[in-house]
């Protein structure tokens, strides 16, 4: 019983060593060459470039601003801007159109003659206005006289000192004096009415000078921003 170990151990012995044998004179594994076969290639330069992309659309283009010229006075147009064309570009206060300003500069002068000569006759009225007040100052002391000489000599003609005749003298120079004091207050008071009337004329004098001014400036028609001309009428 006890040899029976004995007898199994060459066998195992010997694939142990069949085993080693076998790993020592195996070949080494297939070692396989890394590098990539080269290929021929063609080199150029590439320079940098801004590239704009387009899109091909379709659709209906609407100008954000649309400005239509149409003149504010009359009159003949006397000059024409050269890029005033369909498909120019006019930059913004241009001038585009030039109408005869002719007529508008003679209502200008015309009505600044106007205010000239109503200025003028205000002046002059409130001159006639200052002396009439000192006229009159002087006629009311002198018809204060007059009245205190009538009833002076009434008294003395009533008492039979002086004729009668005296008497109608100094009663027709007291009427005079009243007269000429009457007149000069109805002079003064026609001068508010005048004043008043001179006045509107000088307003209407300088609406008249406005006007032919506004006018004058709207003689030239200017573009309000920069635009593209679509459409020129005659």
């Amino acid at each position: 019983m006890r040899l029976a170990p004995l007898f199994a151990a060459p066998p195992i012995a010997l694939g142990i060593a069949t085993a080693v044998w076998l790993i020592s004179s195996a070949p080494g594994p297939a070692r396989v060459d890394g590098a990539v076969p080269a290929l021929p290639v063609r080199v150029i330069s590439a320079t940098s470039e801004i590239i704009r992309p387009t899109v091909n659309v379709w659709g209906n283009l609407r100008a954000a601003e649309v400005w239509v010229a149409v003149a504010e006075v009359q009159g003949e147009v006397i000059w024409r801007h050269p890029d005033l064309e369909p498909g120019r570009l006019v930059p913004a206060g241009t001038e585009v159109l030039r109408i005869d300003p002719a007529d508008y500069e003679l209502a200008l002068a015309q009505a600044r003659a106007d205010l000239a000569a109503f200025n003028a006759e205000s002046a002059q009225l409130a001159t006639e206005a200052a002396n009439t007040t000192r006229i009159l100052e002087l006629e009311r002391e002198r018809l204060a006289l007059a009245e205190t000489d009538l009833e002076r000599i009434r008294t003395l003609t009533a008492q039979g000192t002086v004729p009668q005749s005296r008497g109608d003298e100094a009663e027709r120079a007291t009427l005079l004096a009243r007269r000429t004091v009457t007149e000069l207050e109805n002079s003064l008071a026609l001068i508010p009415p005048r004043e008043a009337r001179i006045a509107a004329q000088i307003a209407r004098s300088e609406a008249a000078i406005a006007r032919a001014l506004r006018a004058l400036e709207h003689t030239g028609i200017r573009t309000p921003f920069d635009l593209r001309v679509t459409e020129v009428g005659a």
